[in-house]
């Protein structure tokens, strides 16, 4: 906020931002110029409470926190709460963080003196947002293969092998798409997203069309479906019977197998 009331870059957009948290730049400077100590800020006062809220307002608008205001309206029914399970964040990252990519791009868009100018501008939002998702994305699937190898070597009946290491074997397309999914890039359609990867990963051969329809749900309708359905049910009717089931409910063999 100091950066953008002083603008000693002569963004052109500053005002908008500190307007668009409720704050003026007369405001902040107001504020700063009362602060006796640099490191430890009061904010009382007409300026301070402004400033307070600008700042809980950008907190607010940068924070996931999944609520009714962010689900569908059967998301919010008791009756389909396991079924929604954890997609609540994903929700709750499309209409937070991409729906406020979305609204500033389409302010830069309005904001353009040119066709170039806008198109670069809104160019620079996209890759910025790559730029900043998709790395901590890469770093997230690397962990997460490492941890499942980690666990797998020291589960007795387990060996770590090379078969957790997914995403060495992806060619360049398939890792940055896999990157672009896991980054949440995607918002609320990585849901659907989901559902071809039992055929990706050859999890549905051997089922039927009717098994095969079934396990493609099993994204859908979240992790009580997919034990109840796509571990028990399914596991019965290919000849695996309760096999998969300790797989599932022990801890540690629940994550590797």
């Amino acid at each position: 906020m100091v950066e953008h009331a002083y603008n000693k870059t002569n963004n052109d957009r500053a005002s908008r931002y500190l307007k668009d948290h409720g704050v003026t730049a007369e405001q902040v400077k107001s504020w700063l110029v009362d602060q006796v100590d640099g490191a430890h800020y009061t904010f009382e006062g007409e300026a301070g409470k402004a400033v307070m809220g600008a700042m809980q307002r950008f907190v607010d608008n940068s924070m996931l926190k999944p609520n009714a205001a962010e689900r569908t309206s059967w998301g919010n029914d008791p009756k389909y709460q396991l079924i929604w399970a954890l997609k609540s964040y994903l929700f709750s990252f499309g209409k937070v963080i991409l729906g406020g990519i979305k609204r500033e791009m389409q302010m830069r868009l309005a904001e353009g003196d040119t066709t170039l100018a806008k198109l670069s501008s809104v160019g620079m939002m996209g890759l910025l947002t790559a730029a900043a998702f998709m790395p901590l994305a890469a770093l997230s699937l690397e962990l997460r293969e490492i941890a499942k190898a980690g666990i797998a070597g020291v589960l007795p009946g387990v060996e770590a092998n090379a078969r957790y290491f997914r995403s060495d074997r992806m060619d360049m397309m398939t890792y940055m798409g896999e990157l672009f999914d896991r980054g949440g890039l995607a918002g609320p359609m990585a849901i659907f997203g989901m559902i071809g990867k039992s055929a990706e990963w050859g999890e549905s051969q051997g089922l039927g069309p009717i098994g095969q329809t079934a396990k493609a749900l099993s994204p859908i309708f979240g992790p009580t479906y997919g034990f109840l359905v796509d571990d028990i049910a399914l596991g019965l009717y290919s000849g695996k019977g309760w096999d998969v089931v300790p797989a599932r409910i022990i801890p540690g063999y629940s994550l590797v197998l």
